[in-house]
């Protein structure tokens, strides 16, 4: 690709009219990270650590608050790889962010009439989302924005104009005049650039910080850096105790060498032979069992932890805090990533949603939109518990939220309330003979026996236990009674069902009617239910 300037160049506006054509074509194309990748493998060989003091961390600093970022965010990605504090820091936040789910959601409150358009538009939605092919990483550099200050992800598409790709051109190929500056595109990589050449913005997402973690990582990578290497030449001038040994009273003159010799032989490696006589004695002034270093160094473990968490955790269980230090820093990055998600969802609705709403409903409000939230696990037992606690205050709830939140094929009985008692007129012919659908032949049934074949079919009918009927014993009787009445007309027992349902709307569902008569019918047959199908059916 030539980006030579023409002799005579175009008005701003025409330079990226331009480039967005060159740039917004088709899936073979050549995005802008690949490209200024390409020209800059020389960078790979540049380790910024060497030499790293603090006066070259507060000049790269500066220079990032003039908008020349290639040092700056080249050095970031040095200590993101070489410091294990804000790598594990890295991790835990962009790995809670990459666990989160996405979804197409409508708005909860639709104008009249709008029903239609904000299905089309989810549909579109869903559709443009899911034809990116790399959401996740995309989500993890947006999250990275948070340490390092901002981010800017490329928008690649196809010949039709969606977009298959979220590319993040690395912070260390953009520059910009000042804090505030226009983003533009560094593609020499050169140190202390401000300026670059510009580009089509429309086709990039950007997320910025302003207080990014990094700024307070790369000094506290100095200190840290000048503490260890002093630890080092402590531990080499006393981590040995001073040696020395005492020779014996006879020795010769003249083998006063080979005994020096051989002393330091002994001393260097703690180990060899002297002559008879000699001893030897270690000395111990104290300085090994007082030093400043690890101290200082988890002090500045400690302000990295400090800023990337907003509030104080060391992110290891502490001695004798067990799991519940675990659970609070496991919550704390919940929460932070909940946040981070409700801006990422936010950018990606204007930079995304937008684009893909106005071609599908031209002329129309966003009705639906893109959300990246936190898929909570919920434990079914404590899901169990508070279902019951809110049946218990007489609130429904939803079968099917049930099933899908615990994993049970759960189905929803019909009992009355406790406090419920119908009175019914009590029935001269409850020990008349019934016939028995099984074998043909005439039985009669003393009532108490007769109640408990209604009350044990009509348990299976709903699907609950005999003992779970307790409290509507005397709608049991009227059934029984309704139904054996040979004088009672079928209005009459159609009024009986309609009291019925008035007062227990929870056992006589209009919309089930049907289904119950049905296997009232199977339960305890045709002959104890003479009427009730017809009347069912008719309500």
């Amino acid at each position: 690709m030539n980006r030579a300037e023409p002799k005579n160049p175009p008005a701003k506006d025409g330079i990226v009219r331009r480039m967005g054509r060159i740039f917004n074509r088709a899936i073979e194309a050549v995005s802008y990270r690949l490209h200024v990748s390409a020209a800059n493998l020389w960078r790979d060989n540049y380790n910024p650590l060497r030499s790293l003091t603090i006066a070259r961390a507060v000049h790269l600093l500066e220079d990032g608050e003039r908008g020349a970022y290639a040092d700056l965010q080249w050095t970031y990605r040095y200590i993101e790889m070489q410091d294990a504090t804000l790598g594990a820091l890295v991790e835990r936040r962009t790995s809670a962010i990459q666990e989160m789910d996405w979804d197409i959601k409508v708005s909860a409150k639709l104008p009249a009439g709008k029903e239609a358009a904000a299905k089309k538009q989810a549909a579109a939605l869903s559709a443009a989302y899911n034809k990116i092919s790399n959401l996740s990483a995309a989500f993890e550099a947006l999250a990275m924005a948070s340490f390092r200050g901002f981010t800017r992800l490329e928008k690649v598409t196809d010949d039709a104009g969606d977009i298959i790709e979220l590319s993040a051109v690395d912070q260390w190929f953009w520059v910009r005049r000042g804090l505030y500056g226009e983003w533009q595109l560094n593609s020499a990589c050169s140190f202390g650039a401000t300026t670059g050449e510009p580009v089509p913005e429309p086709r990039f997402i950007c997320r910025e910080v302003s207080r990014p973690i990094n700024r307070v990582a790369l000094v506290a990578f100095v200190r840290k850096s000048l503490s260890q290497k002093d630890w080092d030449g402590f531990i080499e001038a006393f981590g040995i105790p001073a040696v020395f040994i005492i020779m014996p009273n006879d020795v010769p003159v003249e083998k006063s060498d080979e005994y020096l010799e051989l002393a330091d032989q002994v001393t260097s490696d703690a180990r060899g032979v002297l002559p008879a006589g000699s001893d030897v004695k270690t000395v111990d002034n104290g300085a090994r069992g007082v030093n400043p270093f690890k101290d200082h160094i988890a002090y500045q473990d400690e302000q990295v932890v400090l800023r990337g968490t907003g509030g104080k955790l060391t992110m290891l269980a502490e001695s004798g805090s067990g799991t519940l230090a675990g659970g609070a820093h496991s919550e704390t990055f919940k929460a932070i990533a909940r946040a981070e998600a409700a801006e990422i969802s936010e950018i990606l609705r204007k930079c995304v949603d937008a684009d893909v709403i106005a071609r599908a409903t031209p002329g129309e409000p966003a009705y639906a939109y893109f959300e990246l939230a936190a898929n909570e696990e919920m434990d079914p037992a404590q899901v169990v518990k508070d279902i019951a606690l809110l049946e218990r205050a007489g609130l429904e709830t939803d079968q099917q939220w049930i099933a899908e939140k615990t994993g049970y094929p759960v189905k929803r009985r019909l009992v009355a309330p406790a406090s419920v008692r119908m009175v019914v007129p009590a029935s001269p012919t409850m020990d008349q003979q019934v016939t028995n659908l099984e074998d043909g032949a005439p039985i009669r049934n003393r009532a108490d026996d007769y109640r408990r074949l209604v009350s044990s079919s009509l348990a299976t009918a709903l699907g609950v236990q005999n003992t779970a009927l307790k409290p509507i014993s005397g709608l049991i009787d009227g059934l029984a009674s309704a139904s054996q009445t040979s004088g009672m007309s079928d209005a009459e027992f159609l009024q009986f069902v309609e009291n019925a349902a008035a007062s227990l709307p929870e056992l006589f569902d209009p919309a089930a009617a049907r289904e119950l008569s049905n296997e009232l019918e199977g339960a305890m047959g045709a002959a104890v239910l003479n009427g009730v199908r017809a009347s069912l059916s008719s309500k």
